[in-house]
Parts: structure tokens; sequence; C-alpha cells
């Protein structure tokens, strides 16, 4: 520092920023910037630059160092002992570069430059702050291109940060707190990916011996009582301390926590105390907090009781990050909020307009994926618009702009490809036979299996056992079992996906045996059909899938009534008509107008076959969850 006076300002900067007060930091630090020149506005513009990224604003830092770069030319000869300093700053430059602008080849290759030039930062045992910062944004840069754009194998990845809990060690022991926090924090960043990209250097024990060290700190892994004694302390810590968003960050994960697995929870009052804790980051000017606070939230709102609230928090989270002006976080929310579109009946055309937009955004040396998934986003909501030679269009563009990279979703685009191509098939009979289609399926299916992605492998597996209807019933009994042995192999790295793909082939079987009984009443072939239904619908309720329960149950009653047509009886007309009160009920409570009007066209046709024979039905007054499990 050039003055007592400027160090004093940039100590005190750091102290309102650590209380959440961006504002007041930032007024400090500009007036530190403006009393200094040269080389030694270095570490007051790297604080600057941290201050306004904690704050949300990415294309605000990156634009501030990228002054000081082209004020500091020169200096690197002019002031070799500031080399680490300035190899810091140009590290910063090209992972915001990667987050404000999507562009990732040109920063890489600038990355990978100043690695060389850093001799893969050996500074860092030797505790040069600069050189440990430098080596934190390096590692943060290539694992947002394993991420995003280049994934490469986890023993390179291992390498950039099996350094950082010793380092971590040694800070501790020299009281250098400040520094040892942010190493705490790059590696439960890289922790929080580990499982993803797999990373076997890091663990949670680890990070949790370091937090120890360092702060207390709740997490799932500790029992309610000491989380509950953390949070009073740090609510009190916080109050004292006068910080402007501590206790409404405690808060947030305290409602999290409460309304996690229980939709019954978020009630009026706890959307009334969202508003209000949304409120105050909102006032304090803390987007990347608000953004953060809103995430913690959203996968709390469950999406079939509460669709509307779950898709505004979605444009919430979306808003806040086109605010921060990275365009990489901001396009990947755009992702996610399309993905949602998609899922919401109506939505289609807007999700095709976005996604195309995207994909025209992201340019040559962009990030890969988000490239590619828009392209299958537009694909999946072309299908939904009925426009499939679009949609294969669109998903043929995306298995090709993936580039072999990122193996599942390449998987999820070639299904979607696959199916889009199957319907055209039925659009334009004769536009491909049943020889040149099912090759194209069975090498996928094998693809899939080969590399794990089992789930995508069951569900092409549908598209052959559920809509091709020439074939013979020993090939559909050939893939009925082939799917049967990818279910139990996925059942051991997912067992709920395992079990809703089981209980989806329990109803092929349902249905194949009931087209198979044809025009003679065979009971034994009608009980061991509705034997498949109801294990389905057990299975769907022991994962608490109402939605296809109630479907199932429809179903259900489908086949009970065609038993009916073959052997009419008060009895099963009536247990027809139970069911499908069961279904209707549920599609009723959610709202569902698709499924409303399908369950009452069943329960009129039921009525009218009674109607017709004389007899007067009636229900009995069950409660739904009785009545769905049967």
């Amino acid at each position: 520092m050039a003055s007592q006076l400027a160090e004093a300002d940039f100590q005190r900067s750091r102290s309102y920023s650590d209380k959440a007060n961006y504002t007041q930091a930032r007024d400090l630090l500009q007036k530190t910037l403006d009393s200094l020149t040269g080389i030694n506005r270095l570490d007051v513009a790297a604080e600057y630059a941290r201050v306004l990224r904690a704050q949300g604003y990415f294309a605000k830092a990156l634009e501030l160092l990228l002054g000081e770069d082209e004020k500091l030319s020169g200096c690197l000869t002019a002031a070799p002992d500031s080399k680490w300093a300035i190899i810091r700053m140009k590290m910063e430059i090209c992972l915001l570069k990667m987050s404000v602008t999507a562009e990732f080849d040109q920063p890489l290759k600038d990355a990978e430059d100043l690695r060389i030039e850093a001799d893969d930062f050996t500074a860092i045992m030797g505790l040069d702050p600069s050189a440990i910062e430098a080596a934190i944004y390096y590692a943060k840069i290539r694992l947002l291109s394993c991420q995003f754009h280049d994934p490469v194998k986890p023993d390179l990845l291992e390498g950039l940060i099996i350094w950082l809990a010793p380092v971590f060690q040694k800070l501790i022991w020299m009281s250098r707190h400040r520094e040892a926090y942010r190493i705490l924090e790059a590696y439960g960043l890289f922790l929080r990916q580990s499982k993803h990209l797999g990373i076997a250097c890091l663990d949670f024990q680890t990070w949790h011996t370091m937090a120890r060290a360092l702060i207390s700190y709740a997490d799932k892994s500790l029992d309610q009582a000491t989380i509950a004694n953390m949070e009073s302390n740090a609510i009190a810590i916080y109050t004292d301390e006068a910080h402007l968003l501590g206790v409404a960050d405690v808060r947030i994960r305290q409602i999290s926590r409460e309304i996690e697995g229980r939709p019954e929870k978020v009630t009026e009052e706890v959307l009334a105390e969202l508003k209000e804790l949304f409120s105050k980051y909102e006032a304090a000017d803390a987007v990347s907090a608000y953004h953060e606070a809103v995430e913690a939230i959203i996968p709390h709102i469950p999406g079939s009781l509460a669709p509307d609230l779950r898709l505004q928090l979605f444009h919430v989270s979306d808003e806040l990050e086109v605010f921060t002006g990275a365009a990489l976080a901001s396009h990947v929310s755009r992702i996610r909020l399309i993905s949602v579109w998609i899922a919401h009946s109506g939505k289609a055309v807007r999700a095709v307009d976005a996604a195309i937009g995207i994909h025209a955004t992201v340019g040559a040396g962009g990030c890969r994926w988000l490239k590619a998934m828009a392209a299958y986003l537009a694909s999946l909501a072309y299908c939904q618009l009925m426009d499939f030679q679009k949609a294969a269009d669109w998903a043929t563009k995306s298995i090709e702009e993936f580039d072999g990279k990122f193996g599942a979703d390449i998987s999820k685009a070639t299904t979607t490809l696959l199916q889009a191509k199957l319907s055209i098939r039925r659009q334009r009979p004769g536009s491909m036979s049943l020889d040149d289609f099912l090759p194209l399926v069975e090498s996928a299916i094998g693809h899939d299996s080969e590399r794990g992605f089992l789930e995508q492998a069951a569900i092409k597996m549908e598209l052959i056992t559920d809509n091709i209807q020439e074939l013979s019933y020993e090939r559909l009994a050939h893939w009925l079992e082939v799917m049967e042995g990818v279910i139990k192999n996925l059942a051991k790295s997912d067992s709920e996906e395992a079990d809703m793909r089981r209980a989806g082939l329990y109803q092929k079987r349902a249905s194949i045996l009931a087209s198979k009984i044809g025009q003679v009443s065979d009971p034994e072939q009608w009980d061991e059909a509705l034997k498949y239904l109801e294990e389905a619908v057990a299975l769907y309720m022991a994962h608490k899938r109402l939605v296809e329960a109630a479907n199932t149950r429809q179903i259900q009653s489908v086949v009970l009534f065609r038993r009916f047509q073959f052997s009419p009886s008060v009895e099963l007309l009536s247990r027809c008509l139970e069911l499908i009160e069961i279904a209707l009920e549920l599609f009723t409570l959610l709202d569902n107008l698709t499924f409303i009007t399908s369950a009452s066209e069943c329960r009129s046709k039921y009525l009218h076959a009674g109607w017709g024979y004389g007899w007067r039905l009636y229900l009995a007054g069950n409660t739904l969850p009785h009545l769905l499990l049967g």
C-alpha cells in the first residue's frame, strides 16, 4: 500500500464486506484505488473484484480487472516481485471471461499459457498468497470446462486440487485465517462436483475437519440439537455484529429443512416469511445471496402440487442470473427454465424460441454443452408441437455439437431422435421400414448398456415394446425379457428409477395379456393381468408417485371393464367404477384437465353400461390413500 490511510481504508472495506455491507465496502475500495498508482493498485483491485463477485456483479468485476490489466501492462518486467499478483489477476480474468461471455476456447488457452508461466504453481507450497489464489482460479477454470465444455479424466483434475488440504493446515498453523477460508470454500466447491466428475481425492470428512478448524458449520450429518445450537449462536453473532443478511441466511436454511419432503409445510405463513426474507436480499443489493436463497428453496417446492409457485421461483432465479451479467450462469439457468416450460403443456412454442435463441447466441469456441443442450431442448419442444421432422433435425444437430463428449446427454438426444423418427414413420407410412428402424434402436440400446446409461436403454426399449405394433409376440416377449435384465442392473445404482421402469413393464405385460385373451374369457389370464397392475400401483405408491398410481388405477379399470364385457356382473362393474373414481378424485385435486377428461369419459362409459342392465350403482366413501392401495 502507498500509505497508512489507504491500508486503513482497505481493512475497513473488508470489515464491511464481511457483514454483507457491499455498498460501503465498494465506496471505500474505490476511494483507496483512486489514491494509488501502478503496481500498488493490484491488491485493492483484486479485493474490489472479489466484493463485486460476492455481490453478484460478475460483468462489473471483469470490466474492472480488464481496466487494471491495461493500466498495469509492463509491470511484470518493471516489478518482478509482483509476478504472482499479476498472474493471479490474469487468471481471474480468464475465469470471469468464461462466466461472463460463455466463451471457453480462448480463455482456456490463455489460462494454460499462464499455468506454464507459473511453473505449475510451485510457489503455493511456499504459501505465496497470490500463487495460492492463482492456482485456485486455474482449478476452477478446468472444473468449469469439465462441466460445460471439455471433460477430462478425473486424475488430471485431482492433480490440480490435491494440495488444498495440506496448504490449508499450514495456513491455519500460521493464523492466516482469511486465506484458509478461501481454500475451504474452494474445497467445498470441488467436493460438491466430485461425484459427478469422478474425483476421488476429496471427501466430506476432510472438509468437515477443515471447517471445524476454522468455523462451526451445520450439515445434515450433524444431529438436530447440534445444528439448532450452532444456528442459535450464529444468529446471536450476526445480530451483535449487525450483519445485514446473516440472520436471513440462517432462516432460509431452516425453512428449507422444515419443508424438505413435506409439501404440507409450505403454508401461506411460510410463503409470506420467504417473501419478507427475499426482500432483505433485494434491499441489500446482494444478488448472489438472493439467488442462493431462492435456489435453496426451489428443490423443496413440489412441482406436482405447487407448479405455479415453483415456476415463479425458477423465473426469479433466471432474472437474477441475467442481472449478474454472467452469461454462462444465465444461459444455464434459462436452459433449466426451458426444461420446466417443456414439462408444462402449452409452453412448447416459448421453449422453441428460447432454446433456438440460446443456440444462436453461443458462437464458435463457446460453451459446447450449452449450445448442444439448447439444440436438444429445441428438439423436445418440437416433439410436443408434433413437428417431428424439425425435432429430428435439432436432435441430430445436438448429437453433432456434443462432439462425442457428455455421453449421458448424447444418449438422451439419441432417444429423442429415435422418438422423432418413430413418429415420422407413423405420420408417413413407408418412409422407413421396420427392418431399417429396429437396428438403429438396437444399436443405441447396446451403446447405452455398455456405458452404463441404463435408464436411457430402458426408455429406448420402451420405444420398441410400446409403439411398434408390427412386432410379433415372440419378438415382443424377447424385448420384455431384455428390459427386465436392464432394470435389475439399473436397481443397483438407482432403485427408484428402476422401480418406475419396472412398474411400466408390469403395465405393458398386463396390456399384452389383456390383448391376448381376445374373445375368450380366461379367468387366470385376467387375474394375472390385474395382478401386474396391482404390483405397478404398489411400486408407484412406495415412491409417492400418486399421479402414476392413479393412472394405473384407470388402466386397471379399463382392463376390468373388458373382463366385464365378457362376463357381466354388478361386482365387476362396481369395482370398475370404484377404481375410476379413485383416479378421477386425484386428477381433480391436481387440477389436471387432460386426465380429468379421460377419467370422466371412462366413468360415464361404465355408468352407461350399468344403466343398460338396469343396475343402480354407488360407491363406498373410503379415503383416497386407502383406495389407491386397493
